[in-house]
């Protein structure tokens, strides 16, 4: 009598394998998304850096930063946030982006708004600048 050998994997083993991918997984996707949420956050700080050139160039012009915002975005360039524009005649502006409320950005619990002025001086809240920008 000649024993045939089997081939393939076994229940037990099989059931490992997936238990070990699982395990990878639970810690793989929630770094893959807060690495998401901070390198989306560069969205909204090109959108201001962007959108402060154009106020810039606007005053050159017109020596003032009043109806400057008549031909700045309305959204960062990859739009996950939108950006306000609050202009202090006639030389002061606060630009500030926000998270648009149902991208994935919206969830970004630790940097809710980013902002910058005319002088270059950024913020943020609710976290200290140094961790958002």
């Amino acid at each position: 009598m000649q024993k045939v050998k089997n081939k393939g994997f076994s229940f037990i083993e099989l059931m490992v394998v997936i238990a070990i991918v699982g395990i990878l997984a639970s810690i793989a996707v929630p770094s893959y998304s807060s690495y998401l949420v901070n390198a989306r956050r560069a969205d909204g700080q090109i959108g201001l850096r962007n959108a402060a050139q154009i106020m810039e160039r606007c005053r050159t012009q017109n020596f003032s930063y009043e109806d400057c915002n008549d031909n700045a975005p309305a959204v960062s360039p990859d739009g996950y946030y939108s950006l306000e524009y609050s202009i202090t005649p006639p030389n002061k502006y606060t630009l500030t982006a926000t998270p648009i409320a149902g991208k994935s950005q919206a969830n970004d619990a630790k940097c809710k708004t980013l902002t910058l002025d005319q002088t270059g001086a950024t913020g943020s809240t609710p976290s200290p600048v140094d961790d958002c920008w």
